[in-house]
């Protein structure tokens, strides 16, 4: 009779034949009374019972994890599947036993097509017509207690399965070399639903309204996706350059970072693509920012006490940071036989529109004689280099510039 035993990782069918308990056993009734025979009854042994069992475990790997499912796939994917036999005899004896004779039925669903050559091994037999199923031969390979046979291949969805999942079954007839030639039999199936995959959304995008030529600015993009998949993503920047596809990464918001060259208004954008390879339109309403080139103005104060003084201010409208200044006054000796090397330096972190703020250099110090002045202001790549020189009249801590010697660039 056959018994069916359900273990981790598939159905195993075992043949089994009802064994006879051998024995013999001698009856001696002597009744010389009745003169009755001695009579010797004796029981046959029959044991052609396996020795042993042949696990079949069934696979499908889905995002690096392998799995008998059920998993969700999407359409167009392909899979990689595996067939894991492994032979553990049971049977407690010493001898030694095994599996022999192993052919493997493959029968792929519907949904599937095999991917030609993928087998591993490669000595399968493919048959498409009218169902599609993939086989082994063994042969008269050997398989020992705790030896196993593992074979891979990959196929590809092809049609979904909408809420019915679809077995991918294998079926292992085999022999063992104790049960004297029996067909036994095992199975296990892997389980998929097959479905359409959604395309992500358009990405939200969002950043300055405004700027400067040569500043660097971030602009955020919210990527979704109603599967979940990992996503790239890719802007568009309004002026002939994109930043190319980034990531893969989770959906949620990204930022990435421009510097416009030249000035204009420029339309920014994204889009997105999933792991399937499904692309998003792009960004419905795109980000606008206008890029201006950034102007300062630069005079010198007239008149001061031991510094000399400038005034900067932002003639854009556009705030500019980081504006680095500098003052350089110099002579080889004044009219008090002594050197003169007065500089300075600094920068101004944020000035706003409109603003206007003094900047002022080391201390010149009590000194009669002229000297020469140059004070510089510049942002590199964002404001251009703005240079006022001057003759500078010092008497003691006074500090007069003369006004026709002023000159700029």
């Amino acid at each position: 009779y056959i018994v069916r035993k359900k273990v981790k990782g598939g159905r195993k069918y075992m043949l089994k034949n009802k064994k006879k308990i051998g024995a013999s056993f001698f009856v001696i009734f002597c009744l010389l009374i009745f003169n009755i025979p001695i009579v010797m009854l004796t029981l046959g042994v029959d044991a052609n019972e396996p020795y042993g069992e042949l696990d079949v475990v069934k696979e499908v790997n889905y995002e690096g994890t392998w799995s008998e499912g059920p998993v969700e796939v999407i359409l167009g994917e392909t899979l990689e599947f595996r067939i894991t036999l492994t032979y553990h005899n049971t049977s407690g004896l010493p001898d030694e036993h095994y599996a022999y004779s192993i052919r493997v039925n493959d029968s792929l669903p519907y949904c599937l097509d095999y991917v030609i050559g993928s087998a591993i091994p490669d000595t399968v037999v493919w048959n498409d017509d009218p169902d599609e199923y993939l086989y082994w031969d063994y042969g008269s390979q050997e398989v020992l207690d705790g030896e196993s046979i593992v074979i891979n291949y990959f196929a590809t969805v092809v049609e979904t399965t909408l809420s019915a999942p679809q077995e991918n079954n294998a079926t292992v007839i085999w022999n063992e070399n104790a049960t004297g030639g029996i067909n036994l039999t095992s199975s296990d199936t892997a389980t998929i639903y097959a479905v359409n995959n959604c395309p992500p959304s358009p990405p939200d995008v969002n950043g300055p309204t405004e700027g400067v030529v040569g500043e660097t600015y971030s602009f955020n993009a919210m990527l979704t996706d109603s599967d979940d998949d990992q996503m790239n993503y890719l802007f568009s920047w309004g002026d002939g350059s994109d930043t190319g596809w980034l990531g893969p990464v989770s959906p949620g918001q990204i930022t990435q970072s421009h510097t416009y060259t030249l000035a204009g208004t420029y339309s920014v954008k994204a889009k997105s693509r999933d792991e399937h390879g499904e692309e998003s339109e792009w960004t419905s309403y795109p980000w606008t920012i206008k890029i201006i080139n950034a102007e300062v103005e630069l005079r010198l104060q007239y008149f001061n006490w031991l510094n000399l003084a400038a005034y900067v201010e932002n003639t854009c409208e556009v705030d500019i940071t980081d504006l680095e200044w500098e003052f350089n006054i110099s002579r080889n000796v004044s009219l008090n036989f002594r050197d003169i090397n007065v500089d300075g330096n600094g920068t101004i972190q944020n000035l706003s529109v409109g603003e206007e703020v003094i900047i002022l250099s080391n201390s010149i110090g009590p000194r009669i004689g002229f000297v020469n002045a140059t004070v510089t202001v510049s942002k590199t790549g964002v404001v251009s280099p703005k240079i006022i020189t001057a003759r500078v009249f010092l008497f003691a801590s006074m500090i007069l510039v003369l006004p026709w010697t002023i000159s700029s660039g």
